[in-house]
């Protein structure tokens, strides 16, 4: 296995297909980096990221999670273009962690999970994520919005919340799990249609 010698970055867990570069991981610090190697150096382009998600399909796309205004944040990035916080609304970080990001559909979608409760509901920009719980989130790149998909009805997030994001390739699916009736009973699995393809 390769290793890097710098910043305490370790084991080569993914090369990523088609192209040069790679994905870098420590086992002491669980942080990612996603370096292009150019003639035998490496480009550092995600110093710190960490849970990287990569989808090569049409473009090259990854989320992963950075640490900024001391939460856990979902970085996107195009290659080729500048990386973006998706976990934000209307320009303001989210004010939890949020993890578990999950990529779709030719990157054009991120799947996350978070603890923030200023993001979205809604497409018309409103917030109210009220129930004190994570909730699971999907960014669309085609429209550049984040909203809440762990929802009762629309725009109401579950008393329970979401955890544990997924979505179909085309990102018409999110399925997460949730506590039945709040944070009281088991957890089942819930399906969200967005539409078709």
């Amino acid at each position: 296995m390769a290793r890097d010698q710098r910043a305490g970055i370790g084991e080569l867990p993914l090369v990523l297909a088609r192209t040069a570069e790679t994905i870098w991981c420590s086992r002491r610090t669980a942080a990612c980096t996603w370096s292009r190697v150019a003639r035998g150096a490496r480009a550092w382009w995600a110093p710190g990221g960490r849970s990287p998600v990569y989808n090569d399909l049409k473009r090259q796309v990854l989320a992963y999670v950075v640490t900024k205004s001391g939460h856990s944040q979902i970085a996107y990035h195009d290659v080729g273009k500048r990386q973006r916080i998706i976990s934000s609304h209307h320009g303001a970080l989210g004010n939890g962690d949020s993890t578990h990001p999950t990529i779709g559909n030719a990157g054009y979608y991120v799947s996350f999970q978070t603890d923030a409760t200023n993001l979205g509901v809604n497409a018309l920009g409103r917030t109210g994520d009220a129930n004190a719980k994570p909730d699971v989130y999907l960014y669309t790149d085609v429209r550049k919005i984040t909203l809440v998909q762990s929802v009762e009805q629309k725009a109401v997030p579950l008393p329970g919340g979401g955890d544990n994001p997924s979505m179909s390739f085309y990102a018409n699916y999110v399925v997460f799990d949730s506590p039945v009736g709040g944070d009281q009973g088991p957890h089942q699995i819930y399906m969200r249609y967005l539409g078709g393809i």
